[in-house]
């Protein structure tokens, strides 16, 4: 049976934290550290502390398997935050929840479905994480896709 483990990260401001936790046991199996990679990509410095705990995490373990990932932040202030959402008011409140629980600064909302100017200013901005909110739960699901389509059109 493989062993069931919680990923924690952390994205400090000197160092990303990486701690695996065995849920069966309770207890902490392995942990590793890189460099935060704040001017760059943070994912730069996850990747070469992810790397050195899954060899360790081989190791030590026959068969494992990641089965929840959480993380914060706050390093250079905390990661940068544009959300995108259906209503204004529903968007900003949304997207600050989401960066207070993960220790991330909202940099700019955008809410209705995206204009050509809006795209153009969101691939000048500086972010770390773009948040799509809303059309759950029989929410008006056809803005946040199309909002998706979008953007995924621009990184064409």
């Amino acid at each position: 049976m493989s062993s069931r483990v919680y990923l924690s990260i952390d994205f400090g401001s000197t160092y990303t934290k990486l701690t695996a936790i065995d849920l069966d046991k309770e207890e902490i199996i392995s942990t590793a550290r890189a460099m935060t990679t704040v001017k760059t990509n943070v994912l730069t410095g996850f990747n070469i502390a992810f790397e050195k705990l899954t060899k360790d995490l081989k190791n030590k373990l026959k068969d494992y398997e990641i089965v929840k990932k959480v993380a914060c932040s706050s390093a250079a202030g905390g990661l940068k935050i544009i959300a995108i959402g259906l209503v204004p008011e529903l968007t900003t409140e949304a997207a600050k929840k989401a960066a207070l629980s993960s220790g991330g600064r909202v940099v700019k909302t955008y809410a209705f479905r995206l204009t050509s100017d809006d795209v153009k200013e969101i691939s000048s901005l500086d972010y770390d994480i773009l948040l799509l909110t809303g059309g759950t739960n029989g929410g008006n699901r056809e803005y946040i896709l199309d909002n998706a389509r979008t953007l995924a059109e621009e990184q064409d």
